[in-house]
C-alpha cells in the first residue's frame, strides 16, 4: 500500500511540475510578460499596494547617532494583470513562487534610512503569486533608520521612532500605498522580550510627500530604568552616603583631609564618566546635568 501512495504522489509532483513549466512558459515566453512595465492593461490606472509591517528584533536604539537598528519584514502585495490563468488548464495549479527579479515590483524603499537608500530584498527572496493576479511579496530586511532620541528624562525616557516607506520614483498617480494592518506594526514575541526596551504602542498613517505616496509605522518605545539605576544613580548614592561619613572621622584626624579629597575626586570621576555618556546630544540637558 505504501508503494502504491509513493507512485501516485511522485506522478503528482511530476504534474505539477510539467504544469508549472507549462505555465511559466505561457506566461514569459508565449505573452511576453515584461518585468518593467507597470502590470495594468489601462496604464493611466493606479496600482494600490498593501503594505504591512512586522518587526521580529530590536537590535539596538543608539544614542549618539540617533539611529535605530530592527529586524523584519514587510507584506506588500498588489494585483498584476498579467499573471492570471486559468487553474482548470494546468492541473488546478492555484499558485506558484517566483524570484522577485523576475516580476514586477514596486520600488518601495526606507525612505528614513539611516545609511543609503537600497532596495527591498534579494534575489533570494520569491513572491506568492495566485492564479488571479494577486501578487504577495515578503521582503526580509535590516531595517536602520533614523530616530531622533531626546535623553531629557533618561532613565524614565520614551522614544518615537518612524519608519517612512514610500515608492521612489513612482508618483502617487501610478502606485498608491496603502496600510494592510491599520492598528500598526506587528510585533513579533522576541523583540517584547527586549532587555533594554518596552514596547508602549505602534501606529500607522498614509500620507503624500510632493508626488510620491508614503507610509509611516510609528513604534514608541519606554525604557527599562533598572541597568541605568544600577550602574549610574547607586554607585552616586553609595558616594554620597560615604561623604557623609566624613562627619564621623574625628577632627583631629590626619587621615579626615584625604578621606574627603579622596570621596570628592570619586565624584569627579564618576561624572566626568556620566558626562561622557550624555555629551552625544550637546542641544539637549538631561536630569544628570543638575546632579
Amino acid at each position: 500500500m505504501r508503494y502504491f501512495n509513493n507512485i501516485i504522489y511522485n506522478f503528482s509532483l511530476c504534474q505539477n511540475s510539467r504544469n508549472f513549466k507549462a505555465l511559466k512558459k505561457e506566461l514569459f515566453v508565449t505573452n511576453e510578460y515584461d518585468k518593467d512595465s507597470k502590470p495594468v492593461k489601462d496604464y493611466k490606472r493606479t496600482i494600490y499596494v498593501d503594505i504591512e509591517l512586522t518587526l521580529n528584533s530590536l537590535i539596538t536604539l543608539d544614542d549618539v547617532q540617533q539611529r535605530l537598528i530592527t529586524i523584519g519584514y514587510l507584506h506588500i502585495s498588489w494585483h498584476d494583470e498579467f499573471l492570471t490563468w486559468n487553474r482548470k488548464q494546468y492541473g488546478d495549479l492555484d499558485y506558484i513562487y517566483l524570484p522577485q527579479s523576475k516580476i514586477w515590483e514596486p520600488d518601495i524603499t526606507l525612505q528614513d534610512s539611516f545609511t543609503e537608500i537600497e532596495g527591498l530584498g534579494s534575489d533570494l527572496t520569491l513572491a506568492k503569486i495566485k492564479h488571479d493576479g494577486n501578487v504577495r511579496w515578503t521582503p526580509f530586511q535590516l531595517f536602520n533608520s533614523y530616530c531622533p532620541v531626546s535623553i531629557t528624562f533618561i532613565p524614565f525616557d520614551r522614544q518615537t521612532c518612524e519608519f517612512v516607506f514610500g515608492a521612489w520614483s513612482m508618483r502617487v498617480d501610478d502606485v498608491f500605498l496603502l496600510i494592510k494592518n491599520v492598528s500598526g506594526i506587528a510585533l513579533e514575541r522576541s523583540i517584547k522580550q527586549n532587555t533594554i526596551w518596552t514596547v508602549v504602542s505602534t501606529s500607522a498613517s498614509t500620507t503624500q510627500y510632493h508626488e510620491e505616496s508614503q507610509v509611516i509605522f510609528s513604534i514608541t518605545l519606554q525604557r527599562k530604568p533598572l541597568y541605568i539605576m544600577l550602574h549610574l544613580v547607586l554607585p552616586l548614592v553609595l558616594l554620597s552616603l560615604l561623604n557623609l561619613f566624613t562627619f564621623a572621622v574625628p577632627a583631629d584626624c590626619s587621615k579626615r583631609m584625604g578621606y574627603t579629597v579622596t570621596v570628592w575626586l570619586s565624584f569627579s570621576v564618576f561624572l566626568t564618566i556620566v558626562g561622557s555618556l550624555f555629551q552625544r546630544v550637546r542641544s539637549q540637558y538631561h536630569l544628570w546635568t543638575f546632579s
